[in-house]
């Protein structure tokens, strides 16, 4: 069956679908119609404006599809954009920077790193052929912290970018060995209700890039300390090799009068501080002068030079030069200098309160601060209301050096800079028994130690010293001598600890200090170096 259209000379099947050539035949025929004379009849017209609205739906539902194709474009080419930023990025970074923090890895809610292993992992392709790889990630965290970006909005769109970092090399992932690293960004934005992502990588391996010649520096130039005829001594130097692979020779001079043996210590024990589980250095390059042995492009090496002083030491300051030379040319050698105060004046820190200077009565606290500062307050308080009602502070038996507050007393001192300790440290205090156990032997013990933070606890301890003495009711001055031989490290914290031995005796103590009367002390024979 098919249906002509009046006056237009077109039959179509019924049900036959009307084509962009039909329709365009028909149209024609409309507009043929419209300048014939005759007019149109009412079932014309309205066929007419029937196949004109069909045409606009047509056209307009395809400029809408073209321009909704066109903006998943746009946004696809933004993702590249960002995501190839992000890269690029990270190719600016040092090899070491590149590490993610283990607390953003690990704590956060990210579903793409599986947490369930001994190490965190990621998956470089989510289901594709590679394996998850170990995150490159530390405590302390590095470039790529945190590892999820702050939402970028360009257009009215939102793009969230992921980074990750992860081992690559066959040997032991995060090992010594380990130089070869891939980063992974991932661009994720929403497209009608679903994510849609955009995933670029790219491996960074550590360069190493050394000069055609020599070139080293050795650091501090110059570097001062205070030591007590009998101690030990030492003076430590970085060498960085800035040129090509490289042997350093080292040598000194024993100054004029001084009968010294000065011997250099390779840094092998991983501590930076001297210790017996570093090496002496020995002739390696046959030319009869100690060196460092061969350092690669790019690493650095940290030389020890200790000796001990002779108890009959005279007092002075010396100056000892220390020359490094390199072992490829003669000709490149840098001198650096060591001041050593052969004995001297103390530094001395005064043991305060909490606030200080005091400003009245309080209760027992865990651990107060040792300042240079001199104290000021004439009045001494009662520093222990929860436990006794007499000034000072009180002090029960029974204690140790990590104890509870009630059965112990302690000062802390954060080290602005690199701390020797080197000599016999001597703890004046002012203490007394209490008004019960007058003219009783108190059996005191006191500790220094070196701790990470001010309230850590454990730490090293770095001297000890005991003593039983009467105590009277009034407050008397002692003086604990504890022999030390210890570097402090920078922002590292020095404590002090007063407890008694509750095996020896069973009595409380008390002690005064930071007042004009009472001005305890930590009196330390060496300066700070610097």
């Amino acid at each position: 069956m098919t249906c002509r259209y009046a006056r237009s000379g077109l039959s179509l099947p019924v049900g036959a679908p009307i084509s962009l050539t039909v329709m365009n035949r028909l149209f024609t025929a409309w507009r043929r119609l419209l300048r014939a004379d005759e007019g149109f009849t009412i079932i014309e017209a309205t066929v007419s404006m029937a196949l004109l609205a069909i045409l606009v739906a047509t056209v307009s539902a395809a400029i809408l599809s073209s321009l909704s194709a066109i903006q998943r474009v746009r946004w696809y080419q933004q993702a590249t954009a960002l995501g190839n930023e992000a890269v690029e990025n990270t190719r600016d970074l040092t090899f070491d920077d590149l590490v993610m923090s283990s607390a953003d890895a690990t704590v956060g809610a990210d579903p793409l790193i599986d947490t369930s292993g001994p190490d965190p992992t990621f998956d470089p392709d989510g289901p594709g052929v590679l394996v998850p790889e170990k995150l490159v990630i530390t405590p302390a965290g590095g470039a790529i912290d945190p590892h999820t970006l702050p939402t970028r909005t360009i257009d009215d769109q939102d793009y969230t970018i992921h980074r990750y970092v992860t081992w690559v090399d066959n040997d032991v992932q995060g090992g010594p060995d380990e130089d070869y690293k891939r980063v992974v960004v991932r661009i994720v934005w929403e497209d009608k209700g679903a994510d849609r992502v955009y995933t670029t990588s790219t491996f960074i391996t550590e360069a190493r890039r050394g000069l055609p010649t020599p070139k080293f520096e050795v650091a501090p130039d110059i570097q001062e300390q205070t030591v007590d005829p009998g101690f030990q001594v030492v003076f430590s130097y970085g060498i960085e090799n800035l040129g090509i692979v490289d042997t350093y020779d080292i040598d000194w001079t024993v100054p004029a009068g001084r009968i010294w043996t000065i011997i250099p210590y390779l840094e092998t024990s991983g501590n930076d501080d001297f210790d017996a589980g570093d090496t002496v250095l020995i002739d390696t390059n046959g030319n009869g002068i100690r060196d460092t042995g061969s350092v690669g492009t790019g690493d650095d090496v940290l030389v020890h030079f200790v000796w001990t002083l002779l108890p009959a030491d005279a007092l002075g300051t010396e100056v000892i030069p220390f020359s490094v030379t390199s072992g490829a040319d003669a000709t490149e050698s840098k001198i650096v200098s060591g001041v050593l105060n052969v004995g001297g004046a103390s530094t001395k820190l005064y043991l305060h309160d909490n606030p200080f200077p005091p400003t009245g009565n309080q209760s027992t606290e865990e651990r107060y601060l040792m300042t240079a500062d001199i104290p000021t307050q004439s009045t001494l308080y009662n520093y222990s209301t929860d436990l006794d009602v007499e000034p000072g502070r009180l002090v029960q038996p029974g204690g140790s050096a990590t104890s509870s507050r009630q059965t112990k007393a302690q000062w802390i001192y954060q080290a602005p800079e690199p701390l020797q300790l080197v000599g016999n440290l001597t703890l004046n205090t002012w203490v007394a028994n209490d008004a019960a156990n007058c003219n009783q032997p108190v059996a005191i013990v006191a500790v220094i130690r070196q701790k990470n933070s001010a309230n850590a606890g454990g730490g090293t301890v770095l001297g000890t010293a005991t003593g039983t003495l009467n105590l009277t009711c009034s407050f008397q001055q002692i003086g604990t001598t504890i022999a030390v031989s210890h570097t402090v490290p920078k922002n590292k914290w020095v404590e002090v600890t007063l407890y008694i031995n509750g095996t020896i005796t069973n009595r409380p103590m008390r002690v005064a200090y930071d007042t004009t009367v009472y001005p305890s002390s930590l009196n330390i024979p060496t300066v700070v170096a610097p």
